[in-house]
């Protein structure tokens, strides 16, 4: 292999390249004439062989004008614009339709929190209420033993009929 200080040599009958590119592209080809394609006699089998191939609704049909050609080109320009819009109108129903659901969930979940809340302080009040009742109940213990026992100082040796548990206190 050459060493980077040598410059290399094209290969004998080769095609010589420029080696600076600081040329000028070269110009494009010519452009070969447009040929006139032959229209097809309308009485012809081709045509209905094209026709049956193509379909009844195909363009180009070999025997149509050019001013069916630019109306079958305009109908199916507005038919994609029309596909195009009923396309956009449905994806906006869609979005329309998971917007809906979604705040519909959304509320559903509000209401279930809710719910929840108001149910945690129903248990929070009934907590409270049994809570205050059983002090009730042992303050009325509390206040019942001490009223016996001030019987049983005061009265000494009487029977007391307690008449919350039917027992005879000496």
């Amino acid at each position: 292999m050459p060493s980077s200080s040598q410059k290399q040599r094209p290969l004998a009958g080769a095609l010589r390249l420029d080696w600076n590119n600081d040329a000028p592209p070269p110009p494009p080809a010519p452009i070969a004439e447009a040929q006139e394609a032959s229209q097809l006699d309308p009485s012809d089998d081709e045509v209905d062989e094209a026709i049956q191939e193509l379909g009844l609704g195909s363009w180009p049909r070999p025997d149509a004008t050019e001013k069916q050609m630019k109306e079958a080109g305009q109908a199916k320009r507005e038919v994609a614009a029309h596909k195009k819009r009923a396309l956009e109108l449905k994806r906006q129903r869609k979005e329309r339709k998971m917007e809906k659901k979604r705040l519909m969930e959304q509320n559903e979940r509000a209401q279930e929190e809710q719910l929840k809340v108001e149910k945690e302080e129903e248990e929070e009040e009934e907590q409270k209420f049994a809570a205050m009742m059983q002090r009730r109940r042992n303050e009325l213990q509390e206040k019942q033993f001490l009223f016996r026992r001030f019987l049983m100082e005061e009265l000494g040796n009487l029977q007391v009929r307690d008449a919350w548990d039917k027992r005879i206190f000496e």
